[in-house]
């Protein structure tokens, strides 16, 4: 379960936003914010599939996944 970064960047706030996770992320654990097509790449390096991502009522979606 993950909140994807939007693809499209333009919004300063959000930019600003998403620019201080990744240093969060960077920091604590070497990551950084991901587009929902970021998730799927590591995905298809495993042979899975990126079956969908469904949203929930949180800004969290939950990435399901099956074999290639």
């Amino acid at each position: 379960m993950e909140p994807p970064a939007p693809a499209a960047r333009g919004n300063a706030a959000l930019d600003w936003t998403l620019a201080f996770s990744d240093i969060k992320k960077h920091a604590n654990t070497g990551g950084r914010e991901r587009t929902e097509a970021d998730h799927r790449s590591p995905l298809e390096a495993a042979e899975l599939y990126g079956k969908h991502a469904r949203g929930t009522p949180s800004c969290c979606r939950v990435f399901k996944a099956v074999r290639a």
